[in-house]
């Protein structure tokens, strides 16, 4: 794996969405790891590194915002982003206050959404390193 590879983590039921995140990335500076169930989810979280989370609004065996918090017990750094077909405001405020950092509603432009992955990646390196040096 190329150095500048950065590891996601995606977590999405539908197969289809999966495979076009998947295909979408596989040529970029991005490696997918995509899983369907909160369990696997979680396993893959606490066992590998990852640069971000890209979550979906459900899983099999339990919702990504319960993971998301289970995900924020041990790991507060890496940068959380749910994209979900849940785009009410009550949604949202769930999403961003289990600790994600951006909270987009499907469906979601592909180039958008590499942009605010590469952003907030690298916001969140920026962020880690000033707490680093202080």
């Amino acid at each position: 794996m190329n150095q500048k590879t950065k590891r996601i983590l995606l977590v999405e039921r539908d197969a289809d969405t999966s495979e076009m995140i998947n295909h979408w990335f596989h040529n970029s500076d991005y490696q997918v790891t995509t899983t369907t169930s909160y369990a696997e989810s979680l396993r893959q979280a606490q066992t590998e590194a990852f640069d971000l989370y890209l979550l979906n609004d459900e899983c099999d065996g339990g919702t990504t915002i319960d993971l998301c918090r289970q995900i924020r017990q041990f790991d507060q750094h890496t940068p959380v982003i749910f994209c979900s077909a849940y785009a009410y405001t009550p949604d949202r405020e769930r999403g961003l206050s289990a600790g994600a950092q951006v909270y987009l509603t499907k469906p979601c432009d592909l180039n958008f959404l590499e942009q605010t992955i590469a952003q907030i990646i690298a916001a969140c390196k920026i962020t880690q390193q000033a707490v680093a040096s202080a």
